[in-house]
């Protein structure tokens, strides 16, 4: 049972981080170049992870709203939600556009008639963007109505599989025809240019998986037995150990993900990739898979960003009780930002849901361009949730505890860097 959950944990926090990035990733690349697109890769996965475990854990916190009230009182844990509705929400409006996007295309692929106005008046209608959304309504609610992230280990089981699939298709196609082109793409290893703040929040917002973190957390807690623990060791101590293993497995395989289809997306079209990488390739029935293939990763990734939304809107808007299940902790702190923990918590309640779906669908309808609404999300909530919150937090709460400097000194540069590059990201992606 144990290893079952620790299982479903890797692959929840997987596709957590596993999304809509994989189609802009390649873009990405082009716009800064080969090896520094390997290396935000990695340095985006690593960083974002690095510093949000230590103080969580030590403080025994159940929520990222709770570390923040921790680190900074009432007001701390309002702009933590804050931060967390935006990036959630935008996330979750960013799965949408990418079904609108892909079921229109494979409907008219799959039924050619579709398009004649003449014989199929209709047809037009029902194969909108705003129409396929609408119908998908209630499917994604119905969805997202899970009690806990392990009830969602096999929805992640199968956006992972969907997802590797796309990743095969990629480099595949990458290995089969870029060697053999007559005139190969051109590709540049390294470019500097002032596109590249619109290529820098992508990168960041797509290693972001804070907002499941701590449920990844509790879930681990309450499934440790006593026969597995080691000699001396609590049972605190041992959640501790696998929540490291499940982020540290997560990461890597999210980073190495991320850079495979980025690398063979850039080398395949060079510097005419989009941030829709998919249809660029050609008509077929491999791409059809493709692209059915990322439509069930985006259905079945949906619910892991509604959860945390719904409950940070919660937080916001609704009664402020004490915090369930924290001992020791005043009666003023917030409930947590994610309380999908608790088998039976009405946060992520069948009216909640369906608001934040209708109003994540009334946004996508209008958003046509994946690769900037990317960057604005990661511009703004992604970087306040992964570097510049976690960051604080950490120098805020070490001195609860000896800690090596060289951590402090990340923690520094991880707030300065942050803010510094989320505020030039806006004003370029805005400009």
């Amino acid at each position: 049972m144990a290893h079952a959950n620790v299982l479903s944990a890797i692959m929840n926090l997987s596709n957590t981080i596993i999304g809509p990035g994989m189609l802009s990733v390649a873009w990405a690349f082009s716009v800064v170049g080969i090896v520094p697109g390997l290396a935000l890769c990695v340095v985006s996965g690593f960083v974002s992870c690095t510093l949000l475990p230590d103080p969580a854990l030590r403080e025994s916190e159940d929520s990222y709203a709770f570390l923040a009230f921790e680190a900074f009182g009432r007001a701390g844990a309002v702009w933590a939600d804050v931060c967390m509705l935006v990036m959630t929400f935008g996330t979750s409006i960013s799965y949408l556009v990418c079904i609108a996007d892909f079921l229109p295309r494979l409907l008219h692929d799959g039924f050619p008639g579709s398009a004649d106005p003449v014989n199929h008046p209709y047809a037009a209608l029902w194969t909108s963007r705003t129409m396929v959304l609408l119908v998908l309504l209630p499917g994604l609610v119905k969805l997202s109505a899970r009690k806990t992230l392990d009830n969602l280990a096999t929805l992640s089981a199968f956006a992972l599989l969907a997802a590797a699939y796309l990743a095969i298709y990629v480099i595949g196609y990458a290995v089969a025809h870029v060697p053999h082109a007559v005139t190969p793409p051109k590709t540049e290893l390294v470019l500097i240019r002032w596109e590249c703040l619109h290529a820098l929040p992508i990168f960041v917002f797509a290693f972001t998986c804070h907002q499941n973190l701590f449920e990844v957390y509790n879930e681990l807690l309450a499934t440790i037995t006593p026969t597995q623990l080691d000699q001396h060791e609590s049972q605190t101590s041992a959640s501790h150990r696998q929540v490291h293993r499940v982020i540290n497995i997560a990461i890597v395989f999210s980073i190495v993900l991320y850079a495979l289809v980025g690398y063979a997306g850039y080398v395949t079209f060079g510097a005419s990739v989009t941030s829709s990488l998919i249809d660029q390739y050609p008509a077929g029935w491999a791409r059809a898979l493709a692209q059915i293939a990322f439509l069930v990763s985006a259905i079945a990734s949906y619910p892991l960003q509604i959860h945390p939304c719904c409950a940070a809107l919660d937080n916001l808007i609704g009664p402020q009780g004490s915090p369930q299940g924290h001992q020791g902790s005043p009666q003023r702190r917030p409930r947590g930002t994610a309380c999908i923990r608790k088998a039976g918590c009405d946060v992520c309640s069948p009216a909640t849901t369906s608001l934040m779906t209708l109003a994540a669908w009334a946004v996508a309808v209008d958003v046509t361009e994946l690769d900037r609404w990317l960057a604005l999300m990661g511009a703004t909530g992604g970087i306040a949730v992964a570097y510049v919150l976690p960051g604080w937090f950490f120098m805020r709460l070490r001195g609860r505890s000896q800690t090596r400097r060289w951590r402090a000194v990340v923690s520094c540069i991880l707030i300065l860097s942050g803010i510094l590059a989320g505020s030039l990201s806006l004003i370029y992606i805005t400009l």
